[in-house]
């Protein structure tokens, strides 16, 4: 078996294109005790792509996006991303979040398949967040100030 392997990885032409294709699978593929929340009533894709618009998406805590120059891969997958949008998707891999405002209509596919698969969500924020370390070492809480909050138009006052 480590002789065929051998001769098959011998053949192999190791360019840049193909380390940077191998390297966006591997380092994006998540660990096989990982496993995505699919919304439990999903939207249909006007109502998605409404509903993204308004508050954004949020990039699940369990997914990964990287990029290189001409690709995005996404949780083991190489994505097939427009090159019109491909700032907004490394905003997106980037800031772990994406504006309504900037979401391109030919995003919208793809964000559908990612939220239906439980990639990514909406922002979620029970204008609770926690700021000090307070009595007996817990954190105490307030009312939600953060920066996080206010891209996607949710009251925080």
């Amino acid at each position: 078996m480590v002789e065929q392997v051998s001769q098959i990885l011998a053949r192999v032409q190791w360019d840049q294109h193909t380390v940077s294709d191998f390297l966006g699978h591997y380092l994006t593929e998540p660990k096989a005790h990982v496993f995505y929340d699919a919304p439990d009533d999903a939207l249909d894709e006007e109502e998605f792509a409404a509903q993204a618009q308004q508050q954004g998406v949020v990039l699940d805590r369990k997914s990964q996006i990287l990029f290189d120059d001409s690709n995005v891969y996404c949780n083991g997958e190489r994505l097939d991303v427009e090159t019109v949008d491909k700032a907004c998707w490394h905003q997106f891999a980037n800031w772990r979040k994406i504006n309504g405002n900037v979401i391109e209509q030919s995003m919208m596919p793809l964000l559908y398949e990612g939220y239906l698969a439980g990639y990514w969500h909406w922002r979620q924020c029970s204008n609770i967040a926690i700021s000090d370390v307070g009595l007996y070492g817990r954190p105490s809480r307030k009312k939600c100030v953060m920066q996080h909050c206010r891209p996607f138009g949710l009251n925080v006052a």
